[in-house]
């Protein structure tokens, strides 16, 4: 209607010009609304009224479009679905008539504890699934333990059901079991006596690889093999067999290789020392009940512990063979066994020798010892195999030797090697002076065994009284010595260097401060000779009385000093110009130096001087006594060993800081001549001949003693010793100054035959066997070995061809042309092995020969077989 107008109207009137659309109206449908399948696709379908579009919402967070449309859940729950339809602006939405559902049904994962082994193969199964209501294994399987009997490859799976009526089924899991391989064997044999030889079988795979393990230890990787059984008792082999798969199969011999036969074993109380040696062994053996001694002499026993005697030095090999009940035996060698060294030396009583003290005598052994041991007798000893000691004190001493040989296991003692009556006195004397004129010296003796004297006063005079008194013309220092000579017609010589000492009554006064300034310490030296008493004058006031007296001035002077010195009939007096200390001064009298003295010595080495030193207030000293050796001692002893001449120095430190020399050239003579001597022995048929040859063949006498009761004064003599036996041979000899020195050696005098010797008394045949006799001297060795065969030498080898026992001797010549013939004193036992023996066949097969084995040989005791395959010894050799 229009209103033109308050009064006017018209109305209009158009038709469809509103349009009202419908709401669809929605219908949505699934094909299923439950599933246990965590992989289901759901289909959905929606339909309605009007021609729309659809939008789908699953509940999980999905959407879709459409009206057919499909969706998949990835884990399980319930789920509201919903759908929207639009059309012409209008929509609706719906959901579904129930929720969708998706059941938990987890599939399970199997897990094995192992997947790959040999067979017979266990393995343990598992699942990681929890929460349901059974498991349900492959197969017959009701357990999740499994045992695979046989080879090959198992694919086992598991069906899991759960509460909610689900069920999953896991993967296969892959088990490969491997094919083990058979591992038998059979023996030749289970028991015996040792050493048992068993023979090992069992049967070869392809690729496969073997382990033995015998029981005793010992080991082998061969097919089939031999092991011998060299100890008693009970032994469990086993074979382990490994295939090319890396499988393994173990087995063994339940009950056993019984091992029958003793055990030999034996010991020996020593097994080196001197020969004769007696040895004593000690069977400790077990299982045995009886025995067989072999001592590598050639000689047997069948004592259970037996002693036996060598005679011989040698090395030898000692068999114990030990037997039981049943007949089996073991059989112990040790090599080398007993090594008796060389005899015991019995040496003769050798006579005294006699000399004059000091007496040097010069010793030495030649027994073949290898350590040595003397006693001189007078409490010294040395080690070595050459000796000198020299006898300073009369006396009757006897030398001893104890020597060991052979590693120190052969020992002897010779208690009387050689006796040395040494003769003589000591010249000793005691003296005194006057210090004033007229100068008297008085001389008292104090020798021992002295029976007459000679005194050398040093001022060209002598004497021979006992206790000489002695008047001195000329102030000086004079040597005095005392020569005596003993009732057995030995001197000795006692020399005092500077004894006497005349000088007129005087002194070297000095003085020394280390003062500047006052109070001066000063000390004063009297340096005198003969005084008995001293007066100081100081210059300032005091004095002192004695012979060297610290003084202490008060200012540093200069101050006029003097010295009065005297005895019970001199005096003197010594005046200083005035001296100042001010500076540390000092003042010494030089007109008063007594440095010239002589000295002079001779004698025989060895020589013993007494210096003496001359200087007054001596502080220190140096000696040089020219023979290389030195000496800080005032007033020392020394010995002069080698011959020769030397010079003497002596340096001297005084009391006031001065030193002063006195050098002698040719001061010490000292004579001797040091001898020794070889022997060179010569066997004959009738004696042992010796020559013996001195080191020095231009001495003035010589006198041997061969220590058989015969001597010789001869410079190079020839001896003939009758008997064998040991003697020490001894030289004294005098050279042209009178000088004597004595040697003494051992010595073996075999002037019997020697013995034949031999490496061996019992061999095989084709072993060489060496033969000799000790003496090397004899111009021809002329050999019969028994066996139709001769050689000529020393030594000699021999080797003998067939079996049997052969007497030895050999014909022997010396210089003279005269022969002798000396047997072996056992005879030489030779065995020749010959090795035989038979087969004899027991069965065979297409895989096995049985054969039996006779031995036929002759002349040995054990046997080494090769059977061809194995190459397996037996250890042993001929006896």
């Amino acid at each position: 209607m229009f209103r033109l107008n308050s009064t006017c109207t018209q109305t209009l009137t158009k038709n469809n010009i509103i349009i009202i659309k419908p709401i669809p109206i929605v219908t949505a449908t699934v094909d299923t609304f439950s599933t246990c399948n965590i992989n289901k696709i759901f289909h959905f379908n929606a339909g309605a009224n009007t021609t729309s579009s659809y939008q789908w919402n699953f509940g999980d967070g999905g959407t879709a479009t459409g009206a057919i449309v499909q969706h998949q859940y990835s884990q399980s729950g319930n789920y509201q679905v919903a759908v929207t339809a639009s059309a012409s602006g209008c929509s609706s939405t719906v959901n579904l008539s129930s929720p969708i559902t998706v059941l938990n049904n987890p599939i399970p994962i199997i897990t094995s504890n192992i997947t790959s082994g040999c067979n017979p193969f266990n393995v343990v199964l598992s699942t990681n699934t929890t929460g349901t209501s059974s498991l349900l294994w492959t197969s017959t399987l009701s357990t999740v333990g499994v045992l695979y009997n046989n080879a090959g490859n198992y694919n086992p799976y598991v069906t899991a059901n759960y509460p909610n009526g689900c069920s999953s089924q896991s993967a296969p899991l892959t088990i490969n079991v491997l094919q083990s391989p058979v591992s038998t064997f059979t023996t030749s044999n289970t028991s015996g006596c040792k050493p048992l030889s068993i023979s090992f079988q069992t049967t070869s795979c392809t690729g496969c690889s073997y382990q033995w393990s015998f029981g005793d230890g010992n080991s082998s990787t061969q097919l089939n093999g031999i092991h011998n059984y060299t100890q008693s008792g009970t032994f469990y082999p086993a074979l382990t067999v490994t295939a090319a798969n890396g499988c393994t199969a173990t087995s063994n011999l339940p009950y056993g290789i019984t091992v029958n036969g003793p055990e030999a074993d034996f010991l020996a109380d020593k097994v080196t020392g001197c020969n004769p040696l007696t040895v004593n062994f000690a069977n400790t053996s077990t299982g045995s009940t009886s025995w067989l001694w072999q001592f590598g002499t050639g000689d047997t026993s069948t004592v259970n512990s037996p002693t036996y005697l060598y005679q011989n030095q040698g090395s030898y090999n000692v068999t114990l063979i030990a037997s039981d009940g049943n007949g089996c035996k073991d059989t112990l060698r040790k090599q080398g066994y007993i090594n008796p060294g060389p005899s015991v030396n019995n040496f003769s009583n050798p006579q005294p020798v006699s000399g004059c003290a000091p007496l040097t005598v010069s010793l030495s052994d030649s027994s073949g010892a290898n350590s040595w041991l003397w006693d001189y007798g007078d409490g010294s000893t040395a080690t070595a195999q050459n000796v000198s000691h020299t006898y300073t004190t009369p006396g009757t001493y006897t030398v001893s030797l104890q020597t060991q040989s052979n590693g120190s296991t052969c020992s002897q003692t010779i208690s009387n090697f050689a006796t040395y009556i040494v003769g003589g006195g000591i010249a000793n004397f005691t003296y005194n002076q006057t210090l004033c004129p007229p100068f008297i010296g008085t001389f008292t003796d104090s020798s021992l065994n002295a029976v007459s004297w000679l005194w050398n006063f040093g001022d060209g005079q002598t004497s021979t009284q006992q206790n000489p008194v002695h008047t001195y013309n000329q102030t000086g220092s004079y040597n005095v010595s005392l020569t005596i000579t003993s009732a057995n017609g030995c001197t000795s010589t006692k020399v005092e260097q500077y004894a006497m000492n005349f000088l007129t009554l005087g002194a070297a006064p000095s003085a020394h401060t280390l003062d500047t300034i006052p109070p001066l310490d000063v000390q004063f030296s009297a340096n005198s000779v003969g005084a008995t008493s001293w007066l100081w004058t100081f210059g300032d006031g005091d004095s002192s009385t004695l012979e060297n007296p610290m003084h202490t001035y008060q200012s540093t002077g200069p101050f006029t000093i003097s010295l009065t010195i005297a005895n019970d009939s001199c005096s003197y007096t010594y005046s200083f110009p005035p001296t100042n200390f001010g500076s540390g001064g000092t003042f010494y009298d030089e007109n008063h130096d007594t440095t010239q003295f002589t000295m002079h010595y001779d004698g025989c080495a060895p020589l013993t001087i007494s210096f003496n030193n001359p200087f007054l207030n001596v502080v220190g000293s140096y000696w040089d006594f020219g023979d290389g050796n030195t000496s800080s001692q005032q007033n020392p002893v020394h010995t002069y060993n080698v011959p020769g001449i030397y010079d003497v120095m002596l340096i001297a430190n005084l009391s006031n800081a001065s030193v002063d020399t006195i050098y002698h050239s040719q001061a010490v003579k000292v004579a001797g001549t040091p001898v020794t001597f070889i022997v060179n022995t010569v066997n004959t048929c009738n004696g042992s001949n010796i020559q013996a040859l001195p080191s020095n063949l231009n001495l003035q006498s010589y006198n041997w003693d061969f220590g058989d009761n015969q001597t010789s004064t001869q410079a190079s003599p020839v001896h003939s010793y009758a008997n064998t036996s040991n003697y020490i041979i001894s030289l004294q000899a005098q050279d042209t100054s009178g000088c004597t020195v004595i040697h003494s050696k051992s010595l073996y005098a075999n002037a019997d035959a020697n013995a034949i010797l031999s490496n061996k008394n019992r061999a095989c045949a084709s072993d060489t066997i060496t033969f000799s006799v000790q003496n090397t001297n004899y111009v021809n060795y002329t050999w019969d070995f028994g066996d139709g065969t001769s050689a000529t030498g020393n030594p000699i080898a021999h080797t003998y061809s067939d079996s049997g026992s052969y007497s030895v001797q050999v014909v022997i010549t010396d210089i003279n042309g005269c022969t002798q013939t000396v047997n072996a004193s056992q005879q030489i036992t030779i065995v020749k092995s010959v090795a035989d023996f038979n087969i004899n066949m027991l069965s065979s097969s297409c895989t096995m020969v049985n054969v039996q084995l006779t031995n036929t040989s002759t002349g040995s005791t054990s046997y080494t077989w090769d059977l061809g395959r194995w190459n397996y010894v037996i250890i042993n050799r001929c006896k």
